[in-house]
């Protein structure tokens, strides 16, 4: 269960406010409260969440910085459920197409830095969200590249078309 389906907050894209996030964390402690199990039956309790869990949730949604990471990793099992076959998580599909064309310089390339290709297009939180050719090489074989919104944690599933030289 993801952090966001625990606090029944809306996964990426999404947007949602700090005290929408507050919210959430509260309405789940007291669903998961080991007190309000339901009908006076202790012996089985409604209770499937421990409360640590909860709270890194809150923590983890409502930090920036950490919802970033995990909405990554949150990316990362979801690329690794669709090679595998199994029906993807919530993306935002761009077509490479839509995406401005355009160059920067290299990073750690050493001196005289090249000139790398990028792909750009403004995410609707107004970050730019930036696909390098180095993620499209490695994307060659699928036609499509990931790329997560700095500025709001969306992930972006750039496709495009493989046209094979022959």
């Amino acid at each position: 269960m993801s952090y966001y389906t625990l606090l029944h907050l809306p996964p990426p894209p999404a947007p949602f406010s700090a005290a929408a996030c507050k919210r959430a964390y509260h309405r789940a402690l007291l669903r998961h409260h080991p007190d309000k199990s339901g009908h006076g039956n202790t012996t089985t309790p409604r209770n499937t969440v421990d409360i640590d869990t909860i709270t890194t949730a809150y923590k983890t949604l409502s930090s920036g910085m950490l919802r970033a990471e995990y909405n990554r990793s949150l990316l990362e099992r979801t690329r690794a459920n669709a090679e595998e076959g199994e029906r993807a998580g919530v993306v935002v599909v761009w077509d490479l197409d839509e995406m401005e064309e355009g160059e920067v310089d290299g990073e750690g390339k050493g001196e005289g830095e090249e000139k790398c290709g990028v792909w750009r297009k403004k995410c609707r939180c107004g970050e730019m969200v930036l696909v390098h050719e180095d993620a499209l090489e490695e994307g060659g074989e699928t036609g499509e590249a990931w790329a997560v919104c700095e500025g709001c944690s969306i992930v972006y599933c750039v496709a495009f078309e493989v046209v094979v030289e022959g």
